[in-house]
């Protein structure tokens, strides 16, 4: 039997396609991918260390920083800062997706610890349902998972429908399931139309009646992406996908979802920013 594939390739070349080079032609590591971030002390080591793919040590550093006193959404954003370093990676070619499949599971098990502690402060009463998918040609999913960790949290009923969903699927599920707001996660520039098809389906759907919002939650929306003149990259994914509301990590998803239920509208309106926290050129 041949030999498993590790997470990181010896020669810096995916076992797969990857994504566009690095900018520049740069070499990235799992080291070198938080240089200038706003992330420092706890949070900082928990996003290094998630972006190494070492299972024991994001345990131990995630239980420090609770040991330490450290605000768990803090931690949570920086599960979020490690999971887009670790997209980066994949896209650049210096991880295999068996890196990708590892981190997905590395922060399943995280996410077991830390929820108890979000909940903790500040309990939260039972709000509306949300479908999260990631759309057909499109099998990332450490976005979608974060974003359903967290709106559980929070007291939302998620239901999440897995990855490379084509749109008359996922929108047959919609409909039987007949969801508050809808979340679509999207890492590949090449998904673009399958999410496009999908908020088309659903408004075709939904002539008799209000349309659940769309929301997209945008792995390719850094600093490479091309906005117009405002420089609003939100406004301009926004359209460019056809969807109703664009969010950039999975705790904007659940102030989104939160705000829209409270009929305060999208709290990101004109607040075009990159991906915060994440080398220039990372994704989510």
């Amino acid at each position: 039997m041949p030999e498993p594939e590790a997470p990181f390739p010896e020669s810096g070349m995916a076992a797969t396609e990857p994504g566009p080079p690095a900018q520049g032609g740069a070499s990235l590591t799992p080291q070198g991918l938080f240089s200038g971030s706003a992330l420092t002390g706890y949070p900082r080591k928990l996003a290094d260390t998630l972006a190494t793919l070492d299972e024991g040590a994001v345990l131990t550093a995630l239980r420090e920083a609770l040991d330490a006193g450290e605000d768990p959404k803090g931690l949570a954003d920086a599960l979020t800062a490690g999971a887009s370093a670790v997209g980066k990676l994949f896209e650049t070619g210096a991880c295999y997706i068996s890196g990708l499949m590892l981190a997905g599971e590395i922060i399943r098990v995280a996410m077991d610890e830390l929820l108890p502690a979000i909940r903790a402060a500040g309990p939260a009463r039972r709000r509306g349902l949300v479908v999260l998918g990631t759309p057909a040609g499109d099998f990332h999913d450490l976005g979608k998972n974060l974003a359903g960790y967290l709106l559980s949290a929070n007291g939302f009923e998620v239901s999440d429908l897995g990855t490379g969903l084509p749109a008359r699927i996922f929108l047959k599920e919609i409909l039987q399931r007949e969801p508050d707001l809808v979340g679509v996660s999207v890492l590949l520039l090449a998904s673009v139309e399958e999410v496009r098809r999908l908020v088309r389906l659903v408004k075709d759907a939904y002539t008799d009646r209000p349309a659940p919002p769309v929301f997209v939650g945008c792995g390719f929306l850094g600093p490479g992406f091309p906005s117009g003149e405002g420089g609003d990259r939100r406004e301009d994914a926004r359209r460019f996908l056809e969807a109703d509301h664009v969010v950039l990590d999975a705790w904007e998803a659940v102030r989104l979802c939160r705000s829209l239920l409270e009929g305060k509208g999208d709290p990101f309106a004109g607040a075009g920013r990159a991906v915060p926290g994440v080398a220039e050129g990372s994704s989510l």
